[in-house]
């Protein structure tokens, strides 16, 4: 796993990427942050886009509109 989070940084460094590291592993960017009202524990929040990108480049996944539910701790 080291290694892979080597070559992931080197990406994001490289791409001038500002990304955030879960304690799972997942990086991400928040590109747009919403206005709306703070989500609560079990509210539903819609319209969540996802792209996944591949460490060459390529687009491996793109969701719109995802309906994802909130669930705080």
């Amino acid at each position: 796993q080291s290694n892979d989070d080597e070559i992931i940084t080197s990406f994001l460094q490289k791409n001038n990427i500002n990304a955030t590291k879960t304690p799972t592993g997942i990086y991400y960017v928040i590109d747009n942050v919403g206005t709306g009202v703070q989500a609560s524990s079990n509210t539903q929040i819609a319209s969540i886009d996802v792209n996944v990108f591949l460490l060459g480049g390529a687009r491996f996944l793109s969701e719109k509109d995802i309906v994802y539910r909130f669930q705080n701790g």
